[in-house]
């Protein structure tokens, strides 16, 4: 880091103004949606979290346009590093949540964890993650350590990278259990009684075709308690809506632990295009995609999955 302080540019190359400003656009606009929902809807932990990251984003991308006219500016640079590098930790932590919620909804036997585990697992990784990648900048920050400390924020980055990776395993296990675990020939002839991979497509991407065989055949097997919540419009979209989400985050998180190993003048380093594409646009994709899909849109306007809910070991189902 001490290098990189010391030269002419920190940023290695010339920043966009106009790619730079549409981000900041953007992220205003999801930043004010989520905190305007803070105070609309009483999805607590969705809210804050999602806030948090989306206000987080539009700070870096401010620090990235202010620093324009001055990229020699230490703080400027160390304001854009933090926030976007931080940010997607508080975002998964709202997701990581969800997940707990859906869980609940179709029932406690179709998951991997007890529903309130994906919080408490996920997100004590990703606060591990923050704080080696933090350590990873402050001893990139003394003399003769770049290298010491380049590799401990490569470690931390891929440390998020691999828990991404188990909870897109249990997340996909876990529709795997709702679509198929109660499925039976004898009592249902659809050809989506199959457990074949096209299938499970279909019912992920709830194509028109699934929709009465999951109404009329398999909710029969959920948790009653939250019978009306899975009858909403949008109810059905989930699985798909916070599977794109995750899949984009992932997307950055590997972009970033290749875009560091190369090191501070590397080619993704300081070709900002990378940047706008494989970072700023995969956050803004999660974002947008939870704007009609938030917790509010979709599960009502009664937050009926409260932690003290979620929490409960044993439900009948």
């Amino acid at each position: 880091m001490h290098q990189l302080i010391k030269r002419a540019n920190l940023y290695g190359t010339t920043l966009d103004v106009a790619s730079n400003s549409v981000y900041v656009s953007i992220y205003a606009i999801l930043a004010a949606y989520y905190v305007l929902m803070c105070i609309k809807s009483r999805y607590w932990w969705f809210n804050i979290s999602f806030s948090c990251g989306y206000v987080m984003e539009l700070i870096g991308f401010i620090g990235r346009i202010i620093a324009i006219n001055d990229l020699t500016n230490e703080s400027f640079f160390i304001m854009q590093n933090f926030c976007l590098t931080v940010a997607p930790a508080f975002i998964m932590a709202g997701v990581y949540f969800l997940f707990g919620q859906v869980a609940v909804i179709y029932g406690r036997k179709f998951s991997l964890l007890r529903p309130i585990w994906y919080s408490y697992f996920f997100i004590t990784i990703d606060v591990v993650t923050l704080l080696v990648q933090a350590t990873g900048g402050a001893i990139s920050s003394v003399n003769n350590s770049e290298d010491v400390g380049k590799g401990i924020m490569i470690g931390g980055i891929a440390l998020q990278v691999v828990a991404m990776t188990i909870f897109l395993t249990c997340w996909f296990y876990f529709w795997f259990q709702v679509f198929f675990k109660c499925s039976s020939t004898e009592k249902n002839r659809s050809h989506l009684v199959n457990r074949t991979f096209l299938n499970y497509l279909r019912l992920l991407f709830n194509v028109p075709s699934t929709r009465g065989y999951k109404a009329n055949y398999l909710d029969e097997f959920y948790d009653p308690s939250f019978i009306e919540i899975r009858r909403r419009p949008l109810f059905n979209w989930i699985p798909l809506a916070v599977t794109v989400a995750v899949v984009a985050i992932y997307i950055r998180c590997v972009y970033r632990v290749v875009e560091l190993s190369q090191g501070w003048l590397g080619y993704l380093m300081v070709h900002e295009v990378f940047l706008m594409v494989l970072d700023a646009a995969m956050i803004s994709i999660a974002g947008l995609i939870f704007v009609p899909f938030h917790p509010y849109w979709v599960f009502g306007k009664e937050n009926l999955l409260k932690y003290k809910v979620i929490k409960q070991k044993n439900v009948k189902t």
